[in-house]
């Protein structure tokens, strides 16, 4: 469950405010920076295997985000079965983990608006709608600390019906958020319509 906020006022400011946020970024959307991936060689190295409740997952496919030649972080896809399509990921049932590794400072904040942004991209307007609140608790976790370091690994772990865990080098920061429907919705950043980086995504989907 998302955690409660302190008044209705509060919650219908932060409302209004994330609203008004969604519709700056989209924009500021052509302005994004290229990006590329590689599927192999990554700074990190990730586990083959890890286990997330009771259930073990596998290290689907893996991944260095850049920038202007500047690489920014590692990222992996860990799921219970192998997937090679963001359909298949997508409807797959059960627990997932999607964890990335620093490679620069990177700023909270940033993080916070790039999943604001790749949702808006990638979710129809009444899906947004619906999750406001939930979107409004990612800028609250996001903005605990204001930048993070080169080398923190930062993960959201999803488990059905318990919602998805932001962790921070092993610390879950704060309350799980949203429901099954909201992981998926925030899937599609990587593996929507108009994904975040494409080539990222078929890396983490084993096939680049």
């Amino acid at each position: 469950m998302a955690p409660n906020h302190p008044s209705h006022t509060t919650d219908t400011s932060r409302r209004q405010a994330v609203i008004a946020g969604l519709g700056l970024l989209g924009s500021v959307a052509a302005g994004t920076l290229p990006a590329t991936a590689r599927a192999q060689n990554t700074a990190t190295r990730f586990a083959n295997y890890v286990r997330l409740g009771n259930t073990e997952l596998l290290l689907n496919g893996k991944g260095t985000r850049t920038k202007m030649f500047v690489k920014v972080y590692d990222m992996a896809l860990y799921t219970p079965r192998r997937v090679q399509s963001a359909s298949q990921l997508l409807a797959m049932p059960g627990p997932k983990r999607l964890s990335m590794v620093s490679l620069r400072a990177l700023k909270t904040a940033d993080i916070g608006l790039m999943f604001i942004k790749g949702m808006k991209a990638n979710c129809e307007p009444d899906v947004i709608a619906r999750y406001t609140t939930t979107v409004s608790d990612l800028i609250q976790i996001f903005s605990y600390r204001s930048v993070m370091d080169a080398g923190v690994n930062f993960s959201m772990d999803f488990e059905p019906g318990k919602g998805t865990a932001f962790v921070f080098n092993g610390q879950q920061v704060a309350e799980r958020v949203g429901d099954d429907e909201f992981f998926a919705n925030a899937l599609r950043i990587w593996f929507g319509r108009d994904p975040a980086d494409p080539e990222l995504s078929q890396a983490l989907l084993g096939k680049a």
